[in-house]
């Protein structure tokens, strides 16, 4: 016991020496470099010998991060202040790296939004930056639905084409490896993007508990690691300590592996290696101390556990990273149940639990906001494959234009060999015609198939929703749930009607909006009342999948509105369909004769008229709606041609 006591005293004291050591070398630092007086005094003198140290000293480990911070948050303060502009702005961006490195994400958020409020003031390269590290501020904090905003904003400008981490933070966790699976470049070998792709890919498996997969992936990515550090000269110190750190890390995510496995004891080593590979790349230094605490303490050495847990704790204070702050609850809950201190115990599981319940309220009302996102952020990749396609076709007109003289020179030979094999490819099109039908047909049953499964998912999705509904005694929460249910129910009909047909491109109009209507009236049963539905359809219009379903939307929107509130009072009613193509333009008419609705309480916010909104603008549809004492009545006119 007493060598023990002696053996913490002089690591307190050695840690104490260290630290006058580091702040006396800080000091001469600054001195040597005309730094003076810029960590005391707040001046615009100050403000302009920062800006400049900023400007030429890009390495910040000149400095300990939390002493660079103090230094700009001073300074950045007084330049805000006094409205110094330019010179807030300046600082701005190195300030909020800084906070974003310590995983202070909270300080960063106002600093990061008044970078994007001024993004135009700043180089393209900076502004780039400035998206991503918000966007990540905003998940760490648990904003998503800005964090949906910003992703918006950088598929528009053409910087990502994913939004499997949206999914992940959503846990969406399938949704979040397919998109990562289908549109996340594989990137090339041995640079930190490629390292980046597996390490990814093995959290997004490990996040999802399938945890073998995982272990494939992060095997992957240690494997050529180490071939990567095999193969650089040590002449290359900065590539061999990148090469180190991501066998480090891999290393790291193997052990954690082991740990989901119930091999904690199997799982110390490896990290106490990723701790002494990394000394120079802190950002996950705080995580890994809370994996070798929970380590030490399932093994029962409980003073390397606390060692650990208290480096931890310690590093924790000011940061706001969510994945360490529940591993931190969940540890201490265990920790203090370990060592009898049931008061500390009971405390920190009343945090988890509450922390928890957070994020899962967090998540359920980001899932919601995500599933009104998607149908912008599926236009917003398509534009930008669009976009990207036209470049292509661009680029190809203009090497033909450069090169036509050239081609010409070589007409006639081609024109030879073409003749020579024209009769081969006669004989090979007979052979290849036979398999490209089998491939068709096969195509056939597989696209089948796929709506067949898409339409039995949202079937299970509305089944749920159901469940929930009659276990909730809330009538305002059942109606939610309905509206939901409903919106479900009309993108299934559509994935039904293409699976039940010989077309997969087109749905008929006039049987899916029978359909629909129905099921409503069924949803909404009118007890005692009356109500005459009138169709006016075309029964020859067809519309695209896509079209379709904006248009299942709005007539799901009307008619439930109008079931609800039209005929509440009355003990007859009408409501009218009309959807006809006149001169290639579609009109669609939707009213009902019920007492209407004052425009003082018409709610312009209400998600349903801005689902119905968005509808219009995904068809570039007309839409105009009237709810005088006649009854509401919404009109909509657009062209496929325009779409």
């Amino acid at each position: 016991m007493l060598k023990r006591v002696f053996v913490f005293l002089f690591l307190f004291f050695s840690l104490l020496a260290a630290s006058q050591a580091i702040s006396i070398n800080t000091q001469t630092k600054i001195d040597q470099i005309g730094l003076h007086g810029v960590d005391m005094v707040a001046s615009e003198k100050n403000v302009k010998l920062l800006i400049s140290f900023c400007d030429t000293n890009t390495d910040n480990l000149i400095f300990p991060n939390y002493y660079l911070e103090n230094l700009l948050a001073l300074q950045y303060q007084f330049a805000k202040k006094y409205k110094l502009e330019e010179y807030q702005l300046k600082l701005a961006y190195p300030l909020a790296s800084i906070y974003h490195d310590q995983s202070k994400f909270l300080k960063e958020l106002p600093v990061l939004i008044y970078l994007n409020s001024n993004l135009n003031k700043l180089s393209s390269l900076t502004q780039k930056y400035v998206l991503v590290k918000l966007e990540q501020a905003y998940r760490a904090t648990n904003e998503l639905g800005n964090a949906i905003e910003i992703r918006k904003i950088r598929l528009n400008r053409g910087e990502v084409s994913t939004v499997w981490e949206i999914y992940r933070d959503c846990e969406l966790y399938n949704d979040a490896i397919y998109d990562y699976r289908m549109n996340q470049p594989f990137p090339k070998k041995y640079n930190i993007i490629w390292f980046n792709y597996f390490a990814y890919f093995g959290d997004l498996f490990f996040d999802n508990n399938e945890i073998d997969s995982a272990i494939k992936y992060y095997k992957i990515g240690l494997q050529n690691a180490n071939e990567n550090l095999s193969h650089l000269a040590p002449a290359h110190s900065d590539d061999r300590i990148g090469a180190t750190f991501w066998i480090g890390n891999f290393t790291a995510s193997l052990a954690k592996c082991n740990m989901a496995k119930g091999y904690y004891a199997k799982a110390i080593q490896p990290l106490l290696f990723d701790l002494a590979s990394n000394e120079k790349s802190p950002e996950n230094k705080t995580f890994t101390w809370l994996l070798l605490s929970e380590c030490y303490l399932e093994v029962n050495d409980l003073s390397k556990s606390k060692l650990y847990y208290d480096s931890a704790k310690n590093d924790m204070t000011g940061k706001s990273n969510k994945r360490d702050l529940v591993k931190f609850y969940k540890l201490s809950t265990k920790y203090y149940s370990k060592i009898h201190k049931n008061d500390s115990a009971l405390y920190y599981s009343q945090k988890y639990i509450a922390y928890m319940d957070l994020l899962h309220s967090n998540v359920q009302k980001n899932q919601v906001l995500l599933s009104i996102g998607q149908l912008e952020i599926k236009k917003n990749r398509a534009d930008l494959e669009a976009t990207k396609k036209s470049l292509i076709i661009e680029k190809s007109s203009s090497m033909y234009q450069k090169n036509y003289l050239l081609f010409s020179f070589f007409f006639l030979f081609a024109t030879i060999i073409f003749i020579i094999l024209l009769y081969q490819t006669i004989v090979v099109k007979t052979k290849n015609n036979k398999i490209i039908a089998l491939e068709v047909e096969r195509n056939d049953l597989l696209l089948k198939e796929l709506h067949h499964r898409v339409k039995n998912n949202l079937q299970v999705m509305y089944s749920l929703l159901n469940m929930q509904k009659r276990r909730n005694e809330s009538e305002s929460t059942k109606a939610i749930l309905t509206s939901v249910q409903n919106r479900i129910q009309t993108m299934a009909l559509v994935h039904q009607n293409l699976y039940t047909s010989e077309n997969f491109e087109t749905v008929e109009v006039s049987t899916y909006v029978h359909t629909l209507v129905n099921h409503l009236k069924m949803i909404y049963p009118l007890e005692d009342k009356n109500v005459a539905i009138h169709f006016g359809i075309d029964p020859n219009l067809k519309l695209p999948m896509e079209q379709i379903i904006s248009l299942g939307l709005i007539v799901n929107e009307v008619v439930s509105n109008s079931f609800k509130y039209a005929y509440i009072k009355r003990e007859i009613g009408t409501l009218v369909i009309r959807i006809n193509k006149i001169n290639g333009t579609y009109l669609i008419e939707i009213k009902d004769d019920g007492p209407g609705i004052e425009k003082s309480k018409i709610d312009l916010s209400s998600l349903g008229l801005k689902l119905i909104n968005l509808m219009s603008e995904q068809l570039k549809a007309e839409h105009v709606h009237t709810f005088n004492n006649n009854g509401v009545a919404h009109y909509f006119k657009f062209r496929l041609d325009h779409l």
